[in-house]
């Protein structure tokens, strides 16, 4: 039986992934933080030398925010030649995390890419220029690791702990969000390796040097940030000290949650998310689930981890790391249960798609169990896989717009946001400041993303001195000639 189902899921995960291969290779993001701030991140991080300069604002953030993912989308666009490749940059960040789990923990790869696309978050995120899913698979690899340690303490597991350290130090190097969580999973690590040293995290000097180098490298983002502006989460206001440290990204201050349920403390807020109380499962005008889950009231940036297999996810966890061990079990369930409450009260804990390491935790976690305890359980096990591809499959169906989406290039997304409008009203070679533009200023630039300069700034008042500004004048695209009130 077990054979029979891994021979299907096999057919399953490496058809699904020559699919959403495609796509992250052939569409150019159309949601808003994407031509926003992802593509000109990674046109600068990858020095392409594109003839665009950030507002002012988005200067700021691009100084402080995290470096890693837009280094590497910068690098693969650089490497091909197309902005499209781009979007690649999370589906190898997902193989990657499929692999190491089948390499450091013996977790079956199809059945980690197939729990993997139940989670209907990683399938939109798959092909996208959004950073989450390549920030969170490095700290859902260490989660699982300590997991393993905590339940199968005597297994050796070479190399372990380095890829433990590695993926907490992407995750630190790729979002601000997740950089407390990284801190806790090394006090985590330190716990299991230093303090009561686990076999398969090696010896407690070797378990030291590796978290003492690590913590060094995941904090130096943090720390540069400190030094130059005197807040290590630069330009963002840092929660409880908020003021006393300089900040100018008032954005975040937006209410980023469903009007109805603005009144609920965090905790419950989070649950209403993730078990997606009351949210619709049909739109007339967008599919069940968006990347930013925004047009929508109550399920308004909620949602988006498939409350039905979450809630199986957690069960098998339980179920399975009990019947590995009951002693260790209850220690690898409570840890479960701890990762889940601490991720509740987080700021930003409804917004899920922050937080994507908790079910690719699962997923890796009930992998590896699954391959543990199919000689004992064959048939509870057959079970669970079967349950797992079934799901998967239901959300092919419910996320057929991701599977089938059609390419889309980097001229077709102008024309969609608008911004070719623009190009028969400008020179080429010359620079243009754009005012009020926003999200689109990057593709301003042309056809070739090298016939016109763009200087994007907020106000008119702050275009250089002489340079034709492209505005929008009484609802209409003007380009008029340089203000004298401009500097």
């Amino acid at each position: 039986m077990w054979m029979l189902v891994s021979v299907l899921g096999w057919m399953f995960a490496l058809c699904a992934l020559a699919v959403l291969a495609r796509r992250a290779v052939s569409v150019v993001e159309l949601r808003w933080d994407a031509p926003m701030y992802h593509y000109p991140f990674a046109a600068l991080r990858g020095g392409l030398g594109v003839p665009y300069v950030l507002p002012e604002s988005l200067q700021r953030i691009y100084e402080g925010f995290p470096p890693l993912p837009h280094a590497v989308q910068g690098a693969l666009w650089r490497l091909t030649g197309d902005m499209r490749a781009v979007g690649a940059t999370n589906l190898i960040a997902l193989l990657a995390f499929a692999v190491g789990c089948a390499a450091l923990l013996r977790a079956p790869l199809w059945l980690v890419v197939t729990g993997a696309l139940t989670i209907p978050h990683v399938i939109i995120q798959s092909g996208t220029a959004y950073v989450d899913l390549f920030a969170n698979v490095g700290l859902a690899l260490a989660l699982a690791i300590a997991l393993a340690a905590v339940v199968f303490p005597d297994e050796a597991g070479r190399g372990s702990l380095p890829a433990a350290v590695i993926g907490l130090a992407v995750a630190a190097w790729s979002k601000f969000q997740l950089a407390p969580l990284v801190g806790v999973v090394f006090v985590l690590l330190f716990g299991l390796g230093v303090w009561r040293p686990r076999a398969a995290l090696g010896t407690r000097r070797r378990v030291l040097a590796w978290l003492v180098v690590g913590a060094t490298v995941a904090s130096a983002p943090y720390v540069k940030n400190a030094i130059a502006y005197g807040n290590p989460f630069w330009p963002v206001r840092v929660p409880i000290v908020g003021a006393r440290l300089p900040y100018t990204f008032v954005n975040q201050d937006r209410v980023q949650r469903p009007q109805a349920l603005a009144h609920l403390p965090q905790p419950l807020l989070f649950a209403h998310s993730v078990l997606e109380i009351d949210h619709p499962r049909r739109y007339t005008n967008r599919p069940r689930w968006l990347i930013d889950q925004g047009s929508a009231s109550v399920a308004f940036r909620m949602g988006g981890f498939w409350a039905v297999g979450v809630l199986t996810s957690v069960l098998i966890a339980v179920v399975g790391t009990l019947r590995s061990d009951a002693r260790r079990g209850a220690a690898g369930v409570a840890l479960i249960a701890g990762m889940i409450a601490v991720v509740s009260v987080m700021p930003q804990s409804h917004e899920l798609r922050y937080y994507l390491f908790l079910p690719l935790t699962l997923v890796a976690w009930n992998a590896a169990l699954l391959e543990r305890l199919r000689h004992r359980f064959p048939s509870w096990c057959a079970a669970v896989a079967v349950i797992a591809l079934v799901g998967a499959g239901y959300m092919v169906r419910e996320n057929r717009f991701y599977y089938g989406q059609s390419p889309v290039d980097r001229n077709m997304a102008a024309t969609s946001w608008g911004a070719a409008a623009w190009w028969s009203l400008f020179t080429p070679g010359v620079t243009y400041c754009a005012v009020g533009v926003a999200p689109i200023g990057i593709f301003l630039t042309g056809p070739s993303m090298r016939d016109y300069g763009i200087v994007e700034r907020d106000s008119i008042g702050a275009c250089p001195r002489g340079m034709p500004i492209a505005t929008m004048v009484m609802g209409q695209r003007r380009v008029i000639s340089g203000s004298v009130t401009a500097r």
